[in-house]
Formats: structure tokens, C-alpha cells, sequence
């Protein structure tokens, strides 16, 4: 999932709640004033057990506070900690954490992270090969006289394993 996902959905999210307020991204403009900017602080990344790689994203939505603006801080900060307490994109629903309010100089701060898991799968030029066979957690191993070449399913009633007897052929299976 990337960054500009979350912008995207955090800007429909404030447009959806407050249609007569503009929504900025990673500027303040002259003339602002009344309206948001949604900024991203800080991006990380960590990478985890295989392709997996843990993501934060941290970001600050601002309000521009107009002369004489009838928008109450507390009441705006209460919106936002019920409205931004999860975000969807795309059917997936995103849990926010640290979220915070603050007021500089007459800006209206709600900052926000996000944390999630993320699974990176190269991209392969290479044509499939004919007849291959996946198995999950594959495992070869021996034990005794008996070859286990690969699990076949992990159900309720345990593991299904390929194996390969020494006096059988290499097609043989069953349940282990």
C-alpha cells in the first residue's frame, strides 16, 4: 500500500465531512485560510522474514484557521478522533495509531500514524514452467526409511505430506 493511497484517503475522508473546506497536499498555500493541508512526516520501513517488510507512515492534518472561525478546536478534535480512528482503502481497513492534536500558531495539528504488514513479490520475466508443483512449507527431510518431499495441505486433522518410500516409485503418497 502506498503513501499517496492513504493521502488519497484521508483527503476523501475530510472532503466527505466537511465539503466546503479545500483539501491541500504537502503545502499551505497564501490564502489557505479555513481550509486543510494533509502533510507526511515520516515514512519507515523494516524488513522482516523473507519478502516481508513492516511500513509506517505518520502523517499531520492541518486546519487553517480563518479570522473569526466558527469551528470549535475541541469540537473539530473530537471528529477527528472518531472519523480517523480507521481508514479503508481498497475492501482493506487500516487501523490508526498515536493519534494526537495539537495547535501551533493558529493551525489546527491532528497527527497520525499508520503500521502495517507488507509482502513484496519480485516480478518475474521468466515464462512458468510446465508441470510445476507448489507446496507450502515445504520441508524434505528423512525419517527412517521414509523420504517426506514436500507438505501437500495443512487441515484441521494435521499435515499432508508427499513421501517417497526407498522401494517405491517416486509418485507414491499418503497421509502422515
Amino acid at each position: 500500500m502506498t503513501v499517496n493511497k492513504f493521502i488519497e484517503a484521508i483527503a476523501a475522508k475530510l472532503t466527505a465531512l466537511w465539503p466546503d473546506k479545500k483539501v491541500y497536499v504537502d503545502e499551505i498555500p497564501q490564502g489557505a485560510d479555513g481550509n486543510f493541508s494533509i502533510q507526511v512526516i515520516e515514512t519507515s520501513q523494516s524488513k522482516h522474514l523473507g519478502n516481508r517488510h513492516k511500513r509506517t507512515y505518520q502523517f499531520d492534518v492541518a486546519y487553517i484557521k480563518k479570522k473569526h472561525d466558527a469551528m470549535n478546536y475541541h469540537a473539530w478534535a473530537e471528529t477527528m478522533y472518531m472519523e480517523f480512528e480507521t481508514i479503508k482503502i481498497d475492501d482493506m481497513t487500516f487501523h490508526m495509531t498515536n493519534l494526537h492534536t495539537d495547535t501551533v500558531d493558529g493551525i489546527f495539528h491532528f497527527l497520525m500514524d499508520v503500521t502495517f504488514m507488507a509482502l513484496f513479490i519480485p516480478e518475474s520475466n521468466d515464462e512458468p514452467m510446465e508441470d510445476l508443483q507448489v507446496f507450502a512449507d515445504l520441508n524434505i527431510r528423512s525419517y527412517k526409511n521414509v523420504h517426506i518431499v514436500g507438505v501437500l495441505s495443512l487441515g484441521a486433522g494435521g499435515r499432508e505430506y508427499l513421501y517417497q518410500f526407498p522401494e517405491c516409485g517416486p509418485n507414491q503418497s499418503g497421509g502422515v
